[in-house]
């Protein structure tokens, strides 16, 4: 080969140690939030972890691209899930000032409509440190820094956990629906 031999990571340690900062500046990109941007990052290694394989296979001079393609989606899919969840915020709101009830009573009026029929089947899918967290978080209320401060992780850390877990169980969830509609249930 004229210019030689093509450069690839051997391992995920070492793309990790080459881009770590790198990583980070991409998603200081999208926002000034130091905390976001640290659990933007740690998606971003998270889902290039996961696709490992087939990222060794990228040389290593195009990889930039690819991890800001990442990071880019990564910080989108935060920010439409934000929004999502301020429009359901609105939605709740709207209701409260039409009946007048109270916030907490439309907020658990919504999520047992929604979700009080799945998620006790969907729970059984949980590992049982992931139901810890859910404990701690929903049953005992504690905040996510103090979740961190118990289980030796940090804030940022469990939040991810915690996202991951909701998504999880949103997955189930919507497949014991699909299963209902399918059996005509």
């Amino acid at each position: 080969m004229l210019f030689g031999k093509k450069k690839y990571y051997e391992n995920i340690e070492q793309l990790y140690d080459e881009n770590e900062k790198l990583v980070y500046v991409f998603a200081r990109d999208h926002t000034d939030d130091e905390q976001l941007a640290m659990e933007l990052a740690q998606i971003v290694w998270y889902k290039i972890w996961h696709s490992f394989e087939k990222i060794r296979q990228i040389e290593k001079k195009d990889l930039h691209n690819y991890i800001r393609a990442i990071v880019k989606n990564a910080a989108a899919d935060h920010f439409n899930n934000e929004k999502r969840s301020s429009d359901m915020v609105n939605e709740i709101t709207y209701l409260h000032d039409e009946r007048s009830a109270s916030v907490e009573e439309e907020i658990e009026e919504f999520l047992n409509r929604e979700l009080g029929e799945y998620l006790d089947e969907a729970m059984a899918i949980l590992t049982d440190d992931e139901k810890l967290l859910i404990k701690l978080k929903y049953g005992d209320q504690l905040k996510s820094a103090e979740i961190g401060s118990l289980l030796g992780i940090s804030d940022a850390s469990a939040r991810m956990k915690l996202q991951r877990i909701r998504e999880k169980l949103k997955k189930e969830i919507e497949n014991l629906q699909r299963r209902d509609e399918h059996e005509g249930r």
